[in-house]
């Protein structure tokens, strides 16, 4: 297929091989999802709901990335199960979702956007959409949260704010420790 594609548009061998990137990565979530969406299958429009909530930050706000399929599909089931069936079953009063959404678009804003470390950097203006997106993301989500009742959809669509900003923070750790380690590295093989 990718040859066909190459031949038929002129594509260069590094286009192609982003296309076979893109194509990996689209069938890997496509498939991440539908898994998932098995284990919640008795309440599809909750695990849809929340996917929604899901991506919509993801693509905001970046996060942690794991270097295996497995690996990923584990983490992103945990997130999902502590969204939709575990985390809820916490009381939390609407001035304090409130609250903590705000705290969320703060940390985040600061935060983010984490990319993968085999992506290129974003430029300042992609940054800055993507913070832009945040805010309109979370602030039309405060508003909801605020108009409707409380519910299963509005709590996990909080607990997936909640646990994405907690991700976010831990990818930019993880992404500070490697970028020291790497530098820290470099600095002693100049110094021999």
């Amino acid at each position: 297929m990718f040859d066909y594609i190459q031949k038929s548009f002129g594509y260069s061998n590094y286009e192609i091989a982003q296309l076979r990137h893109a194509f990996k990565v689209y069938i890997s979530e496509i498939s991440k999802m539908l898994i998932i969406g098995l284990f919640f299958i008795t309440r599809l429009p909750l695990f849809i709901w929340t996917l929604l909530i899901f991506q919509l930050m993801r693509q905001a706000t970046g996060g942690m990335h794991f270097k295996t399929y497995i690996s990923c599909l584990i983490a992103s089931l945990s997130f999902f199960i502590l969204s939709i069936d575990i985390l809820p079953l916490i009381p939390v009063c609407r001035l304090i979702q409130l609250i903590s959404l705000l705290i969320c678009v703060i940390i985040s804003h600061c935060l983010g956007p984490v990319i993968s470390d085999i992506h290129m950097p974003l430029s300042k203006d992609a940054i800055a959409k993507a913070k832009l997106r945040l805010i309109t993301i979370v602030f039309f989500y405060m508003l909801f949260l605020f108009i409707m009742p409380q519910n299963a959809y509005t709590n996990s669509g909080f607990w997936v704010i909640i646990l994405n900003t907690l991700q976010l923070i831990v990818a930019r750790i993880r992404k500070e420790v490697k970028h020291t380690n790497e530098n820290q590295n470099t600095f002693s093989r100049t110094d021999v």
